[in-house]
C-alpha cells in the first residue's frame, strides 16, 4: 500500500473543510503547513481532536489553529533555547579537552590508548578502544580547514585540531571515559 503525497492545498483542504479547524484571521496557514510539515504538526493536533487514536480525526468544535500554534511556537522557542545552550556546552568540552589533553599527555596522546583509564562495557569490550576507532575516522572524514591543513602537510593532526571534526558524541564519551593524568 502506498500514500499519496498531499499538495499544501490539499492539506489545507482536508483540516480546514473535512476536520473543521477554524483558521479565521490566519493567512499564513498554507506557509506554517510547508515550513513545519504537516506530520509534525499532527501531533499538536491530537489534544484539539475528537478521537485521534480511533480514527475521529475531526477537530472538536471552535478548535482555532492558534490552540496547537500556540504550544509549537512555545516548543520551538524552547528547542533553539535548549541548542544555544548545548552549543555553548559543546565549545566549552572541545576547549577543555584538547588544552588539558594537550598539557598533560602532548598535542597526540589523543590516540593513544594509555591517555584513557580502562572501563569495559558488559560485552567486555574496553570502551577506550572504541573510543579511540571513533577519534580516528572523524579527521579522516573532515573537511574542516584545519583538517585539510595537516592532510595537506603530511602532518600529523594535533589534538586542538582533532577536536573540532569530533562529534559531541565522541567528545563527551572522551569526558566518560577520562582522561588518565589527575589534572583533567
Amino acid at each position: 500500500m502506498t500514500k499519496r503525497p498531499k499538495t499544501i492545498q490539499e492539506m489545507m483542504t482536508l483540516l480546514v473543510e473535512e476536520r473543521g479547524l477554524d483558521i479565521t484571521g490566519f493567512s499564513d496557514f498554507s506557509t506554517v503547513l510547508l515550513d513545519c510539515n504537516y506530520y509534525r504538526l499532527s501531533g499538536y493536533f491530537r489534544a484539539f481532536q475528537i478521537d485521534p487514536s480511533h480514527g475521529n480525526n475531526r477537530f472538536r468544535n471552535g478548535t482555532h489553529i492558534r490552540d496547537f500554534m500556540i504550544p509549537y511556537l512555545m516548543d520551538e522557542q524552547l528547542r533553539l533555547l535548549i541548542l544555544r545552550g548545548t552549543s555553548s556546552l559543546e565549545q566549552t568540552l572541545r576547549a577543555h579537552f584538547a588544552y588539558y589533553l594537550a598539557q598533560n599527555g602532548g598535542a597526540y596522546s589523543y590516540t593513544e590508548l594509555s591517555s584513557y583509564k580502562t572501563i569495559k562495557y558488559s560485552d567486555g569490550t574496553e570502551a577506550r578502544e572504541v573510543l579511540i576507532e571513533n577519534i580516528h575516522k572523524w579527521p579522516e572524514r573532515s573537511s574542516e580547514v584545519c583538517i585539510r591543513h595537516y592532510r595537506k602537510n603530511n602532518e600529523p593532526i594535533p589534538t586542538w585540531a582533532a577536536v573540532e571534526a569530533m562529534p559531541f558524541d565522541t567528545l563527551s564519551k572522551n569526558d566518560f571515559i577520562a582522561y588518565q593524568h589527575n589534572s583533567c
